[in-house]
């Protein structure tokens, strides 16, 4: 009975502790609880944004040219969405040159040291990834040099460092000497200077140059030799542009069809062309006044009259020129033209003229 008793007990507590924290009350406060869970806003559905990407997917929806209806549900659900996808894109570019111009350094080198703490495990494996990276030949040759300072001063390696050695020269456990036969001598140093060169000709000759265009390239987004955030960063940008391209459809479908709008007239002027006015008749000429009777004359010889007009192609008789050739009768002009033949009508040399030969 007491047991039950002190169950209720603790209900009882339990429910006036919850009524004393229930959350924020009013709308700034839930909106910001809201956020205080946001770590960047360039995943999820987009309900809460950070303040900078929410203003900067206002600024890209009105930079949208098709108008779309605000008032239809559907057409406004579409824009959002589509400005919410290319403000994330952006995002995701501007972040990642941001990251890459001020974390390069830091991010590659925490990439190496991660990278070389499983060398023992997998010495040939790790050691050629090693080699695959700027600051990764930089901490092999870091070590190179320790062990070459130890072997000056003392003469010998101990257990440790000649296993450690073994590992950065990438040789297997199964491909090392015994642990009481294993020494390392001048003849074996000899070997480590050479391995040594080999690494800085490496660092300075072939990544070292390279380094600046692959900072450039993962900065533009190429899948090579990323860090972790540059490669969710890559993610979260295809996603987005992926969905983009999806809406972009449904955005030039729902696009208002406006009417173009109708150029005002200029002002002084009329928007017709106004109608031209009739032209007064002309007055009626003045009545001349009587010719007067023409004095006696003797009359004048008859003009010659001219030759007949010869054709350019007949040579004898003149033919009256005529205005065509009637439809079916001999042609007078095409006697003794090319394709010859008298007496033919229009129709037929024309036929013979332009047939196939």
């Amino acid at each position: 009975m007491s047991k039950t008793k002190s169950q209720s007990f603790q209900d009882q507590a339990r429910r006036a502790n919850a009524q004393k924290s229930t959350g924020p009350k009013t709308e700034e406060g839930k909106a910001r609880s809201r956020v205080n869970s946001t770590r960047h806003g360039l995943a999820g559905k987009g309900i809460v944004l950070p303040p900078d990407l929410a203003e900067y997917v206002e600024e890209e929806r009105r930079t949208f040219v098709p108008a779309h209806d605000r008032t239809d549900p559907l057409s406004a659900a579409v824009e959002d969405e589509a400005a919410l996808a290319i403000a994330r894109v952006h995002a995701c570019r501007a972040a990642r040159v941001t990251l890459v111009q001020e974390h390069w350094e830091r991010e590659q080198e925490i990439a190496a040291l991660e990278l070389a703490s499983k060398l023992p495990e997998q010495p040939r494996l790790i050691s050629r990834k090693l080699e695959r990276t700027f600051l990764g030949v930089a901490w092999k040759l870091e070590r190179f040099y320790n062990l070459a300072d130890e072997f000056k001063s003392k003469g010998h390696f101990t257990h440790e460092e000649l296993s450690h050695y073994y590992d950065l020269m990438g040789r297997h456990p199964l491909d090392r000497p015994p642990a009481g036969e294993a020494k390392f001598d001048a003849e074996d140093f000899k070997y480590l200077k050479k391995e040594t060169r080999r690494l800085e000709h490496l660092r300075d000759e072939v990544l070292g140059p390279l380094e600046q265009e692959v900072r450039d390239m993962v900065a533009l987004g190429v899948p090579i030799d990323e860090m972790a955030p540059t490669r969710l960063l890559r993610r979260y940008e295809t996603e987005n542009w992926n969905k983009f391209v999806k809406l972009c459809p449904g955005m030039a479908a729902r696009a208002k069809r406006l009417p173009r709008a109708q150029a005002p007239p200029k002002a002084g002027k009329p928007s017709a062309k106004p109608e031209p006015s009739p032209t007064p008749p002309p007055p009626p000429p003045a009545t001349p006044p009587p010719p007067s009777p023409p004095a006696p004359s003797a009359q004048p010889a008859p003009a010659a009259q001219p030759a007949p007009k010869r054709d350019h192609v007949l040579t004898g008789a003149a033919t009256p020129v005529v205005s065509r050739d009637e439809a079916g009768a001999p042609s007078q002009r095409l006697e003794r033209s090319r394709g010859g033949g008298e007496g033919m009508t229009v129709i037929e040399v024309m036929r013979r003229r332009f047939s196939k030969r």
